[in-house]
C-alpha cells in the first residue's frame, strides 16, 4: 500500500509541493485540500478537495487519521483544528509556516504526549537559512561569528523598489518593527532596515542587505549559542531600505485613517494599493533567490555557502516557490523513510545530521539550483 500524503493549501507554495509529489504518483497517494476552488492549468490533473480546514468535515477527519504524513502550506492560524486532529491520530506534520513563539511550548507538549512530531518552518527562512548555518558551524567547530543574508528579488531591477511579491499574497513588506542581532555575545534589538551592506552581484548589479530576520530563540540553541557575533539580513536591490525609511519618515505608511476627498484611507492602504501593479511579478518575469552564509573562527578561518535559484523560462513557479515547495517535498520523502523524534521541532533541529543536509543539497541541485561551499582544506565538505 502506497503512503498517503495529505497536502493542505493550493497557494503558490502548495502548488509547487503538489507539482513535486505528482511526479512521484507511482510512489505516493496525494490528497490535496484547499479552502476554495482554484484554476490551475499547470496542475489540472490533480483534483483539489474543497474543505474548510478551520472546521474539518468527517471526510477530512478520516483523511487526517489515515494519512502517512500531512504537509501544511497554509497560514498557521487556520490550521490549528487539523493539527489537533493530527495529535489524536498520531500523524506526523510538516509545515512551511511556524507558530508564534508563545504557542510553541504547548504544541510541543501536545505532540510529545501523542508520541508524534511536527516539523515547522520548512522553507527558505525559516528553514534552509538555519539548516545550512548549523551545517557550517558543525564543519567549523570553533567558529564564533555567523553572517546570513537571504532574499528573493526580481532578476532585473523593477522600479520603483526593485521588489516583487514572490511569496504570493497582497501585502508589501514595509512594516517598521524591531529585529535582532548579536554583538559581543549579547543579543540586542535593532531597527529593521538598518545595518545596510551593499555589494555588486555578478550579472545583476548592486544589491543590499539589512537587519530583518534573526529569530531570537535560535540564538538560545546550540551551536548558535556559542556565537559572539550573529546577524541575519534580508537581500534586496540597492536603495530599497532608504525608500521605505523615507516613506515612514513622511508618514506615508501610517495605519491611522484620514479623511480625504476619496473617503477615509490610511497612508499604508494607499501605498499598498498604488504600487500593487509595480510589485507584481509577471508570468514572463524571473525572480532569483539568494542565500549567503559565512562562519568565521577567532583564528580567521572561515567557511561560506552560496546558494542561488532562478525561475526557469516558462515555469509557472517562482524561484521562491520552488525553493520552498521542493524543499518541503524532499523533506516529506526523508521523513517517510525515517520517522522524526516526537514533539515540535524546527527544520534545523530535525535535519541536523550533515549527511542529511548533503542529501538535501544534492536533491535541490537536481532541480537546477546552484550551491557552492568554500572552506579551508582542512575542513571535510561535500563536492
Amino acid at each position: 500500500m502506497k503512503p498517503s500524503i495529505l497536502l493542505l493549501g493550493a497557494g503558490m507554495m502548495g502548488q509547487t509541493v503538489a507539482h513535486y509529489l505528482f511526479k512521484k504518483k507511482a510512489i505516493y497517494d496525494l490528497i490535496w485540500v484547499d479552502l476554495e476552488k482554484k484554476s490551475l492549468p499547470d496542475l489540472n490533473l490533480i483534483e483539489i478537495q474543497i474543505e474548510d480546514v478551520r472546521s474539518p468535515s468527517l471526510r477530512l477527519q478520516e483523511q487526517v487519521k489515515n494519512a502517512s504524513l500531512i504537509i501544511a502550506a497554509m497560514p498557521w492560524y487556520v490550521l490549528q483544528p487539523v493539527f489537533s486532529l493530527a495529535c489524536e491520530a498520531r500523524t506526523t506534520v510538516i509545515t512551511v509556516c511556524r507558530p508564534h513563539y508563545s504557542e510553541m511550548p504547548a504544541w510541543n507538549q501536545r505532540f510529545l504526549a501523542a508520541d508524534t512530531s511536527m516539523i515547522t518552518g520548512v522553507g527558505l527562512e525559516p528553514g534552509l537559512c538555519e539548516v545550512f548555518s548549523r551545517y557550517l558551524l558543525q564543519k567549523l567547530p570553533d567558529a564564533d561569528q555567523l553572517e546570513v543574508q537571504c532574499g528573493g528579488i526580481p532578476k532585473s531591477y523593477k522600479p520603483p523598489f526593485g521588489y516583487a511579491r514572490v511569496f504570493g499574497g497582497n501585502a508589501l513588506p514595509f512594516e517598521d518593527r524591531p529585529t535582532y542581532t548579536v554583538e559581543n555575545g549579547q543579543m540586542r534589538s535593532v531597527p529593521r532596515f538598518s545595518g545596510i551592506e551593499t555589494w555588486v552581484e555578478p550579472s545583476m548589479g548592486e544589491l543590499e542587505a539589512w537587519h530583518d530576520g534573526l529569530i531570537p530563540w535560535v540564538y538560545q540553541q546550540s551551536p548558535f549559542s556559542r556565537l559572539t557575533r550573529f546577524s541575519q539580513k534580508t537581500i534586496r536591490w540597492a536603495g530599497y531600505a532608504s525608500k521605505v525609511r523615507l516613506m515612514h519618515d513622511l508618514g506615508l505608511l501610517e495605519s491611522k485613517k484620514k479623511k480625504t476627498n476619496w473617503g477615509e484611507i490610511s497612508g499604508e492602504e494607499w501605498i499598498q494599493e498604488f504600487f500593487k501593479n509595480e510589485t507584481t511579478l509577471g508570468s514572463d518575469e524571473r525572480d532569483i533567490v539568494l542565500l549567503n552564509i559565512r562562519a568565521q573562527s577567532p583564528k580567521g578561518q572561515s567557511v561560506s555557502l552560496h546558494f542561488r535559484d532562478e525561475r526557469p523560462a516558462g515555469s509557472p513557479f517562482t524561484a521562491m516557490a520552488r525553493i520552498t515547495g521542493f524543499t518541503a517535498g524532499i523533506a516529506a520523502e526523508m521523513i517517510l523513510l525515517k520517522r522524526p523524534s516526537p514533539g515540535l521541532n524546527s527544520m534545523d533541529q530535525w535535519l541536523c545530521d550533515p549527511n542529511g543536509v548533503e542529501t538535501l543539497l544534492r536533491s535541490l541541485q537536481d532541480f537546477g539550483m546552484q550551491s557552492s561551499i568554500s572552506a579551508p582544506i582542512s575542513i571535510n565538505l561535500i563536492n
